[in-house]
């Protein structure tokens, strides 16, 4: 706050918006008020930096999907925010100074289920045809599909569309993926969504080059 010394005819003391008052050499003085230079970064602050964001803006497109299927104990944590606080620790990987998304170790869900084995994925005619197999299937047990196109930065996601015990299940890919580096994911569920597996890498391919 500003004052105004001896009325409106005297100097002005202290800051009055941009504008600071002080007396220097018995002169009344106003100058304006001296900006803070920003600090520069150091290179190591600007790589850390770049981490902040990435995980977010990639999994949000999930939201539904993580909402059902990442399963957290920790009391008051939402499903996004312990899918983003676990890729955050198990998903990033340094590439030229700057962090970047290991897809292949991305996981949007987490549960109990039997999360299955020989997991794989082909691509053929258009379509990503997944493989699994698995010694513990109830009869009632489905599963999810998850594709990613990081050069179109989409997902396609196929939710609950065949019985576990079926061990393949082939996705449309649409043509204009043609081209690009496609990855591929896949998790069980139990019929109530209740109990879920953790979700797992099946591998990439590039689509259109069967």
């Amino acid at each position: 706050m500003a004052i105004l010394v001896k009325g409106i005819f005297g100097h002005v003391k202290n800051k009055a918006g941009a504008l600071v008052g002080y007396s220097r050499n018995g002169k009344n003085v106003i100058r304006a008020h001296a900006r803070k230079q920003p600090k520069l970064m150091t290179r190591k602050q600007e790589v850390h930096r770049s981490r902040f964001g990435l995980i977010p803006k990639f999994l949000s497109p999930l939201s539904q999907l993580i909402a059902a299927n990442f399963k957290t104990r920790k009391k008051g944590r939402t499903p996004m925010n312990a899918a983003v606080a676990y890729n955050y620790k198990n998903a990033m990987v340094l590439e030229a100074e700057r962090y970047a998304i290991d897809y292949a170790k991305v996981v949007y869900a987490r549960g109990t289920l039997d999360a299955g084995y020989a997991i794989a994925v082909e691509g053929k005619e258009n379509m990503a045809i997944f493989h699994w197999r698995s010694d513990c299937c109830a009869k009632d047990e489905r599963v999810n599909f998850v594709v990613y196109n990081p050069a179109k930065d989409l997902f396609m996601v196929d939710a609950d569309v065949v019985l576990k015990s079926a061990y393949t299940y082939s996705m449309r890919i649409p043509e204009y993926f043609n081209g690009d580096v496609l990855y591929c994911y896949l998790n069980f569920k139990c019929a109530t969504g209740a109990k879920v597996s953790d979700s797992s890498y099946a591998g990439q391919f590039v689509a259109g080059t069967f």
